[in-house]
């Protein structure tokens, strides 16, 4: 294997990776929202706004986690973009 395979095959498999990641954060954040605001709406008016708060913040961080994967992402298709043109 040339030396710009072997590139290509190691930012394919950090891509699918950080994809896994990403998938895991969605899926923590809504059930961790949802769970959150759900348990707490069963109970009285100051309670709601507390479950409100940690749903914003829990919120908040996974739009950070989200566009912080979501730049790596594109770093790692533009470096796959300029192997795929020096390979031509």
């Amino acid at each position: 294997m040339d030396k710009i395979q072997i590139k290509k095959n190691k930012l394919d498999l950090e891509y699918q990776k950080l994809t896994q990641i990403l998938g895991s954060v969605l899926t923590i954040s809504i059930t961790g929202i949802f769970g959150i605001y759900g348990s707490f709406t069963l109970l009285n008016q100051n309670q709601l706004k507390i479950g409100l708060s940690i749903s914003a913040i829990i919120l908040v961080i996974s739009i950070g986690v989200i566009k912080k994967i979501n730049k790596k992402l594109e770093i790692i298709l533009d470096d796959l973009d300029k192997l795929k043109n020096i390979k031509s």
